[in-house]
C-alpha cells in the first residue's frame, strides 16, 4: 500500500509504524489505503486521525491469531471423508 501522506510504498504491517514515526501530527484529510484493499469497503476519508483509525480498524489480522495450517488440514480431511462416503454409497448402489 501507499502512505496517503507521503506516497511512500509500504506493506500493510509497516503502515501504522510509519505513520506514527513520520506523520503523527498530520491532520490533512486522507483516505485509508488499507480500506481500499478490502472487498466491499468504501475508502473512508479521515479529517481527524488516520493513525487512530489504523489502530482501531486494522491492527488485528486473521493470520496473527488463526493457524491456517490447521484449517487447511481440517478442510482437506473433510474433502477426503466426503469423497470416501460418496465412493462407498456409489459402490453399494451399483
Amino acid at each position: 500500500c501507499v502512505c496517503p501522506f507521503c506516497q511512500r510504498e509500504l506493506d500493510e504491517d509497516s503502515l501504522l509504524d510509519h505513520c506514527i514515526t513520520y506523520h503523527r501530527s498530520e491532520r490533512r484529510p486522507v483516505s485509508c489505503p488499507l480500506c481500499r484493499l478490502l472487498p466491499n469497503e468504501s475508502p473512508n476519508t479521515f479529517d481527524g486521525s488516520l493513525i487512530r483509525h489504523l489502530q482501531v480498524s486494522h491492527t488485528l489480522f486473521y493470520d496473527d491469531f488463526i493457524d491456517f495450517d490447521i484449517i487447511e488440514e481440517a478442510l482437506f480431511q473433510r474433502v477426503l471423508d466426503r469423497s470416501l462416503l460418496e465412493y462407498v454409497n456409489h459402490s453399494n448402489t451399483t
